[in-house]
């Protein structure tokens, strides 16, 4: 009997454990602000992506180097002709200065400065949805131990694939994307770092 209370015992000790883990799973909402200096510069990571010389190449843009601090949206960075981005694309080559994340168990939702918001259903499902008379984007979604990743198809042949990561030490949200398009020589890989508000 002492045997069977003792198992029984390690068994909800084992329940309660996993109970508080669950509980304590990171979680992405709440409100974050750029920091600009941690942030790649979107300008220059298209002009990096568009340079016919490969920036691991000796020799090739800025040496390979990225430098950080400061960021016109890509406002200054050009695009191969007859190839400009998609709306969709151009709101992620230009960064938020501050967004508000909102999550639940199903859903994860990324609200920009405009009130414009990104949806993302974070069981894997592939979810299509219009885009104002522009191509149709389709989107797949998963969450796991504070990491959201997506892949975001739109029209024939535009991707982006991103990540949002909570470092909770530091109390940073860090957003990596990855754009492939027509618009560019290469995919352009660009990281962000939010620094939490609330």
């Amino acid at each position: 009997m002492r045997r069977l209370r003792l198992a029984a015992g390690a068994g909800l000790l084992a329940i309660a454990a996993a109970t508080t883990v669950h509980a304590q799973a990171p979680r992405l909402a709440g409100s974050w602000k750029l920091n600009v200096n941690e942030s790649d510069k979107t300008d220059e990571k298209i002009r990096e992506a568009n340079s016919t010389v490969s920036p691991t190449d000796k020799g090739g843009f800025q040496g390979g180097r990225r430098r950080r601090g400061g960021d016109d949206g890509g406002a200054s960075a050009s695009f191969r002709t007859g190839n400009a981005p998609t709306a969709l694309l151009t709101r992620y080559i230009r960064p938020a200065a501050e967004i508000r994340v909102e999550q639940s168990d199903t859903i994860i939702i990324v609200v920009d400065g405009q009130g414009l918001p990104l949806v993302y259903f974070i069981d894997g499902r592939k979810v299509e949805e219009p885009s104002g008379g522009e191509p149709s984007f389709e989107t797949s979604a998963k969450y796991k131990d504070g990491k959201l990743s997506a892949d975001r198809k739109v029209g024939p042949s535009d991707m982006v694939k991103e990540s949002y990561t909570l470092d909770s030490e530091h109390h940073k949200l860090i957003v990596t994307l990855k754009i492939s398009s027509p618009a560019f020589l290469r995919p352009v890989e660009i990281k962000r770092v939010y620094d939490a508000t609330s």
